[in-house]
């Protein structure tokens, strides 16, 4: 409450009030030259009075004053005058944003033509987050930020953008080196006019539930679909108007079958006797809910539980495959054995790691950084 020091010449920015960072804002008046200033014959620039005569010998004789204080004070400004810091540089670097080369870039070519994406995506639209070597994660912009980007660099510092839409598949046997990422299905989908396969709500449920069904588990109709499918991600959708089934133990009479409302997408892989969803537990449990399987506590101990078994049979798997005695031809069977369990353990780890999928900044530091990228 002290009048002298004039708190209405300041301001106070709440980061509640905006969204924003808090700052404090406050006008200042430089009223004085620095010491260092004037010891060095420097002063604030004399105003003009009425009947003030601004001769140039004035002028001249003044530059002459200025000239001899700055001769003989030269020193006491060294002395006086605190050396200036260095700018340093603080945060992290950014890894670089590089764009898809163009229509003969490798990497486009081969998702383009095995998902067989449609003209309303361009290659400069695809972007990954480093120069050389194998690409990581590949993210889609709109048209206009891929041209706002590379054209800002030195003057705007872009921490992310762009939505993860592909990602690298260390899956054997599959004609493209990309897999699709739920999290940017939404973006990619409507271009997307290969690999799309329709599901009931039955397969639907199976392939939740389990995390890596047989196909012959699967309804004829899904194992026909399929049949002809090369391995690799697809995209597998319910359509709007499904029957949603009963849960376990509900009757029709207290619990009516009621239509799904809005169509649900997944992104999935398709083995040669497997096919698995390629989601997170937590999306597993949402779309659990949304097909009426109980409530999001019960689903979320049933995926805990299949994570925890899907776990524990690999590694009963290898155990005995370590430890059985085997003759030539029992290891030649073992070897065959080997390499489909290789497949499944490399299927499983992509389904349980997309069960705890880093978001893309974590992803992005898999690749070969040239800095940090740790948002969260």
């Amino acid at each position: 409450n002290n009048p002298d020091l004039h708190l209405e010449r300041c301001w106070r920015i709440l980061p509640q009030r905006q969204n924003t960072g808090g700052f404090f804002i406050v006008a200042m008046r430089k009223v004085a030259t620095l010491p260092w200033m004037k010891a060095a014959g420097t002063s604030a620039k004399p105003t003009k009075t009425e009947g003030e005569a601004t001769p140039s010998a004035a002028v001249g004789e003044e530059s002459a004053g200025a000239t001899a204080a700055a001769a003989t004070s030269g020193e006491a400004k060294q002395e006086r005058e605190p050396p200036r810091p260095k700018r340093q540089f603080r945060g992290y670097k950014e890894d670089p944003f590089v764009f898809f080369t163009g229509e003969e870039d490798p990497d486009w070519v081969s998702v383009r033509d095995f998902f067989g994406i449609g003209e309303g995506v361009k290659p400069h639209q695809l972007l990954t987050r480093s120069h050389g070597g194998r690409k990581r994660a590949v993210y889609m912009v709109s048209s206009l930020l891929s041209k706002l980007v590379p054209n800002n660099e030195k003057f705007v510092k872009v921490i992310n953008t762009g939505v993860r839409v592909f990602a690298r598949s260390t899956q054997s046997g599959a004609e493209c080196g990309f897999r699709l990422v739920q999290e940017g299905l939404h973006a990619i989908l409507p271009h997307i006019n290969a690999r799309r396969v329709t599901v009931t709500a039955l397969d639907a449920l199976d392939l939740l539930k389990n995390w890596s069904p047989q196909l012959h588990h699967l309804s004829k109709e899904l194992q026909k679909e399929v049949e002809d499918l090369p391995n690799g991600s697809c995209v597998l959708t319910l359509p709007a108007g499904s029957q949603c089934v009963q849960v376990e133990g509900s009757s029709n009479e207290t619990t009516p079958a009621r239509s799904l409302s809005c169509p649900l997408h997944f992104s999935a892989w398709k083995s040669r006797n497997t096919m698995r969803l390629l989601v997170t537990a937590d999306d597993r449990s949402h779309f659990l809910m949304m097909l009426g399987q109980g409530k999001v506590e019960d689903i979320q101990a049933q995926v805990d539980a299949q994570m925890k078994a899907l776990a524990n049979r690999q590694k009963k798997k290898e155990d005995e495959v370590v430890d059985a005695p085997m003759d030539e031809e029992a290891e030649a069977g073992a070897a065959a054995a080997t390499v489909d369990n290789a497949a499944t353990a490399n299927d499983a780890a992509a389904t349980v790691g997309d069960a705890i999928e880093p978001s893309s900044e974590q992803e992005d530091e898999a690749e070969p950084a040239t800095g940090e990228d740790m948002q969260s």
